[in-house]
C-alpha cells in the first residue's frame, strides 16, 4: 500500500489519517514492526516529519519469521501522554550538560520511537519509577504539579535511624566539588543559593548493621533522600559520597519504589509501584 504525501505532516499523523485506524497506538505498532517506509527507507519514529512529494509505503509484515522486540525496560505506562517505566542503576536519566551518552530517555525515546520529553531526575545510580511526557504542554502540566504527586521510596542503610520515624528538614547547598550538605546557618542560607528541603522516612525492617527504610519526598531536591539519610547517621549503603562504608549491592541502595499523580489529560489519580529489585529479609 501506498500513498504520496500532499502537505507537510508527522508519519504518526499520516498513518491514522489514510488507514482509518482507530487509535495512535495501532499506528505506533506499525512502525515499531518495520512496516512503514518513505521513499524506501523504514521509519520507526512517530514524530518524523514528512515532506510533499514523498512516498510512503506500507508492507505486510511476515508475523511467522518476525523477529519480536522485547522491551529494554520495564514500561508500567503507555499512552497518548505519558511513559511510566522503572529505570535500571547504572544508566544517566538524561545527558548531563556537555556530555553525550546513553540514558534511559534516550533507550527508552529510541524503543518506542517517540520523542520523550523530561520531567524529573534519578541519579545514574538510583533505580525506581520515572514518568516522561510526551509534548512540552503535558511536561509542563507535570511540573506545574510536581509537588502534589506521591512519591516513595527505599533505601537500604547502614545502622539505624535514631527514631523509627520522622521528618528531616534543612536547606541544602551545593558546594564547588557538587557534593550537597544542610547549611548550619537558616537564616543566611538563602544567601547561599540554599533550598528548602524536607524528608520523611519511616523504618520498615531493622537488622544487623542495615536497616530497610521508606522515604517520602515532600520536595525533591538533589541529593536530598541521600543527604538527609547521610547527615541522620544512617548513610545508603553504597553511597561513598556521602559517607557510606559497606557497598552489599555494588551501587546505591536507593529505590523509587511508588509514584502516584494526576494524569496531565484525563485528571484520574493513578498509581503505579515497583518493587524494590535487592532488599533481601534482614
Amino acid at each position: 500500500m501506498k500513498f504520496i504525501v500532499d502537505q507537510p505532516t508527522r508519519v504518526l499523523d499520516l498513518l491514522v489519517q489514510k488507514l482509518k485506524l482507530s487509535s495512535v497506538t495501532k499506528a505506533r505498532n506499525l512502525l515499531k514492526e518495520g512496516s512503514v517506509q518513505v521513499d524506501g527507507k523504514a521509519i520507526v519514529k512517530g514524530d518524523t516529519m514528512l515532506a510533499g512529494g514523498q512516498t510512503l509505503t506500507i508492507k505486510k509484515v511476515d508475523r511467522s519469521v518476525r523477529k519480536i522486540r522485547t522491551a529494554p525496560f520495564e514500561i508500567m505506562l503507555n499512552d497518548e501522554a505519558v511513559v511510566v517505566a522503572v529505570k535500571p542503576s547504572g544508566l544517566l536519566s538524561v545527558n548531563r550538560d556537555g556530555e553525550r551518552s546513553q540514558t534511559f530517555i534516550l533507550k527508552l525515546s529510541e524503543y518506542l520511537g517517540e520523542r520523550l520529553y523530561v520531567v524529573h531526575r534519578l541519579d545514574r545510580e538510583v533505580s525506581g519509577l520515572m514518568i516522561f511526557a510526551k509534548s512540552l504542554q503535558v511536561q509542563k502540566t507535570l511540573e506545574a504539579g510536581w509537588y502534589e504527586n506521591e512519591k516513595i521510596y527505599l533505601a537500604f542503610v547502614e545502622g539505624a535511624p535514631p527514631k523509627n520515624e520522622g521528618t528531616i528538614e534543612s536547606w541544602l547547598v551545593e558546594n564547588a566539588a557538587l557534593r550537597v550538605y544542610s547549611a548550619s546557618d537558616p537564616e543566611n542560607s538563602r544567601h547561599l543559593n540554599a533550598r528548602h528541603a524536607v524528608t520523611h522516612y519511616r523504618v520498615l525492617k531493622k537488622g544487623k548493621g542495615h536497616s530497610l527504610v521508606e522515604v517520602t519526598l515532600q520536595t525533591g531536591r538533589k541529593h536530598q533522600i541521600r543527604v538527609h539519610l547521610a547527615e541522620l547517621g544512617c548513610p545508603i549503603a553504597g553511597d561513598k559520597k556521602y559517607g557510606a562504608r559497606s557497598d552489599p549491592y555494588k551501587r546505591i541502595a536507593l529505590h523509587a519504589t511508588r509514584f502516584c499523580f494526576k494524569h496531565p489529560v484525563t485528571g484520574e489519580r493513578l498509581s503505579f509501584d515497583s518493587p524494590s529489585p535487592f532488599f533481601p529479609k534482614i
